[in-house]
């Protein structure tokens, strides 16, 4: 028969709850079981104290895993935007006559020569969500050359009720949130390209985002490719 412990010291957590559970018998028999009224006292006191000091460690350490998540947050979204930053560099120093000129004003070391490593990857796996705004997100996966810096990729649309592919995005990011949709349009066909600063990958298969085909203004996705539609978050 496991031998039970007369007092819990230890860990804290187990001897507080030990400590509270005994506030009360301490007290209600207190002359019963050989304690003065003032030692009952005492030890509801000292109790008590331990455990409002407890729990005003618990609110600390909660609010530090708070912090610390917000902190890695925003870590995460300083390390896309700086990603997105130069890459646009590396986009505009490629149009220019010495593009050392625009990474010296940058302070940025040019990136690697793109002619020695293979060509991007083809964005694919493509996903789709509408946000409650009526904006759609697209966002997808492409593998790229290991040790390639500097790849942005290029969102291309054509609307239902037009012919002409028109540029929408270039972004650092592997989604783009798509704003502009017009209403009446209907939906609209979307193809992906990736670029590292002039070397431009294969295009994306394109598909096309139909909307409130099912008569109750749900988003569905038509076409080609590995494509999935995700509830908005």
């Amino acid at each position: 028969m496991a031998k039970t412990k007369r007092i819990i010291r230890s860990p804290r957590g187990p001897a507080l709850n030990f400590a509270l559970q005994h506030v009360e018998p301490f007290d209600e028999h207190a002359l019963q079981v050989g304690l003065t009224t003032l030692q009952s006292d005492s030890y509801t006191a000292a109790v008590t104290k331990a455990n409002d000091a407890n729990q005003i460690v618990l609110n600390l350490k909660q609010q530090l895993k708070v912090a610390v998540a917000d902190a890695n947050a925003k870590f995460r979204e300083m390390s896309r935007e700086l990603t997105e930053c130069v890459n646009r560099i590396d986009l505009f120093a490629a149009t220019q006559a010495d593009p050392m000129v625009v990474y010296g004003l940058a302070e940025l070391s040019p990136p690697n020569d793109p002619a020695q490593m293979a060509e991007p990857g083809t964005p694919e796996s493509f996903t789709a969500s509408l946000n409650p705004s009526g904006s759609v997100r697209l966002a997808w996966k492409c593998k790229n050359p290991e040790g390639a810096d500097g790849t942005v990729y290029i969102v291309r649309r054509k609307l239902n009720n037009s012919s002409t592919w028109n540029q929408v995005a270039i972004t650092g990011r592997k989604f783009f949130v798509d704003e502009t949709i017009p209403s009446a349009s209907g939906g609209a066909q979307y193809k992906v390209q990736a670029q590292r600063v002039n070397v431009l990958g294969e295009e994306s298969a394109p598909f096309t985002l139909q909307f409130g085909i099912d008569g109750g203004g749900n988003l569905s996705i038509v076409g080609s490719g590995d494509l999935v539609l995700k509830a908005a978050a």
